[in-house]
């Protein structure tokens, strides 16, 4: 057994919406490259990384390459954005 095999995806849902996209799971990313970032408007981090992120989502723009944006409110309540825009 490899250990793509072994890696599971856990599910996206928790998230309390989506944008850009019908709600999406293991099954649909199954055989993508997926980018997770998760992000807050206010976090230094974010501002800082947000430019790199949006770079490699126009840099890799292909059919197997899915870049997931979770943005995080103070309630950690989850929005979705399923395209880097």
């Amino acid at each position: 057994m490899t250990v793509f095999e072994r890696v599971r995806m856990p599910s996206l849902g928790g998230a309390t919406g989506w944008l850009n996209s019908e709600p999406l799971g293991p099954a649909e990313l199954r055989g993508h490259v997926v980018l997770v970032n998760f992000w807050t408007l206010t976090c230094i981090n974010w501002l800082r990384q947000e430019p790199c992120v949006r770079a490699w989502s126009h840099a890799y723009e292909l059919p197997r390459v899915r870049p997931i944006r979770i943005h995080v409110t103070a309630t950690v309540k989850c929005v979705v954005h399923e395209v880097c825009s």
